[in-house]
């Protein structure tokens, strides 16, 4: 690993735990002093017979340890957070609007989606595709899972390049990507 990423490494775990940490413990220091300073005679009747110098230090390191503890786990749910964003972002894959998927894998072009949400189906007037369809098997358009049907129209050839229309394209949304 080389020097400068290990650096930016330490750094950045520092920066995240460092404010838990170290922040705690500098206020729990820093009230102690104060109200030792400001009012002496109380601390000196009801604090120290209670809570000894000994049992006081006791007590920062088990605080210290907390904060250590907190801060890192503050870290890890940072990163985690982070982690699983970016895991969202690459697992939902982009989808043309003017195509039908199958297994995200672009199998069809369409024109102009007529959309009827009450009865929740979506109708096609042409959907062109270079291969007969698989109507069994569930289609993916924009964020929305389809089952449909169609009946071809007719299929077209260009040399090695084949166009098959399929006309009256009726799909039911089963639910979303």
């Amino acid at each position: 690993m080389p020097a400068p990423d290990l650096f930016s490494r330490v750094w950045e775990y520092i920066s995240q735990t460092g404010a838990s940490w170290w922040g705690g413990i500098a206020v729990l220091v820093a009230v102690e002093r104060y109200i030792e300073r400001f009012f002496p005679t109380w601390w000196k009747v009801n604090v120290d017979p209670l809570i000894t110098p000994s049992r006081r230090r006791n007590m920062l390191f088990a605080f210290a340890g907390l904060a250590f503890v907190y801060g890192n786990f503050c870290a890890f749910d940072y990163e985690r957070a982070a982690k699983e964003e970016a895991i969202a972002k690459v697992a939902k894959p982009i989808l043309d609007p003017a195509e039908l998927y199958q297994a995200s894998v672009p199998v069809a072009s369409v024109t102009e989606p007529q959309t009827n949400v009450p009865a929740n189906m979506l109708s096609f007037p042409v959907v062109t595709a270079s291969r007969p369809l698989d109507m069994s098997k569930e289609f993916e358009f924009r964020d929305w899972k389809l089952l449909c049907s169609g009946k071809e129209l007719g299929s077209m050839s260009f040399g090695a390049m084949r166009q098959i229309n399929y006309g009256d394209f009726v799909c039911r949304i089963q639910g979303t990507i």
